[in-house]
């Protein structure tokens, strides 16, 4: 990966978190940016994860290869994080299109199946894992930038994301 791809990848996946955290819905949740388990760990007020985010902002299609490597995955990690947070949420963000291997929970069944994961460790694996939710950065920018106008009419928006996100 080129210097340039990894530092579109950390700008992308901060407005991802900033966007979550101006418009979270309670106070009571941490945010927790290149969290324990993923790129993004919400918190409740009791410690436990609520969701576990994995954003991607790629050039190609996102498939199942890009959260799988031999020695650590995405998918272990849901293992790992779901085993002490029965109720936790893990979803892949998305910047970009991204494979039905990802989109439909049958085929990622197989998929993890063909990579060796046992038949509970699968279940466990699709009952914790959301379909991927694709983000538009100009979408994300122009909500942040509007809510901070409205809530903050005495600073300048445009700039205070800008400084935020590195652009």
């Amino acid at each position: 990966m080129s210097a340039i791809a990894a530092l579109k990848g950390y700008r992308t996946q901060f407005l991802y978190s900033l966007h979550r955290i101006v418009f979270g819905v309670t106070d009571d949740y941490v945010y927790h940016i290149e969290g324990e388990f993923e790129d993004l760990d919400i918190i409740d007020n009791n410690g436990k994860y609520v969701e576990c985010l994995q954003v991607k902002n790629l050039s190609d299609s996102l498939t199942f290869s890009d959260l799988f490597s031999a020695k650590d995955s995405f998918f272990k990690r849901i293992i790992q994080v779901s085993s002490t947070n029965p109720n936790v949420i893990a979803k892949v963000i998305s910047f970009g299109s991204v494979s039905d291997e990802l989109s439909d929970k049958k085929k990622l069944g197989q998929k993890l199946k063909s990579k060796g994961f046992h038949d509970n460790k699968i279940q466990t694996i699709l009952a914790h894992y959301t379909k991927p939710m694709l983000v538009s950065e100009k979408s994300l920018y122009n909500d942040i930038v509007g809510k901070l106008k409205t809530e903050h009419p005495f600073i300048d928006p445009v700039i205070a994301v800008e400084l935020l996100c590195g652009r």
